[in-house]
């Protein structure tokens, strides 16, 4: 368990969100038409010590990808509490406050 306020999604969250291993689906908050890595590690091959970490791509799908040869963003995700207030309903005229 990672205990911070602020890191990357993991598989876990991204398969609760609706994505899922080598399935397309572009019918997901989390799908953004580009690539970009999770958190979570998918494989470490000893021969070569090539390392892997799942990443979602642009048509919704997830996959595990080399981190030495390919290249994404990372988009951060906040951590909160199940007792902060939020208000505001997410639009540019009523953005989200985190109270």
């Amino acid at each position: 368990m990672i205990n911070s306020n602020i890191g990357l999604i993991s598989y876990d969250e991204v398969v609760f969100a609706g994505g899922y291993q080598g399935v397309n689906n572009d019918h997901y908050y989390l799908n953004r038409n580009s690539s970009f890595w999770l958190i979570s590690p998918a494989r470490f091959y000893t021969p070569s010590s090539s390392s892997a970490v799942w990443k979602l791509f642009p048509t919704g799908y997830l996959n595990s990808a080399d981190i030495l040869i390919a290249v994404s963003p990372l988009y951060p995700v906040i951590n909160l509490n199940s007792d902060v207030k939020v208000i505001g309903s997410g639009t540019n005229s009523d953005p989200y406050i985190v109270q």
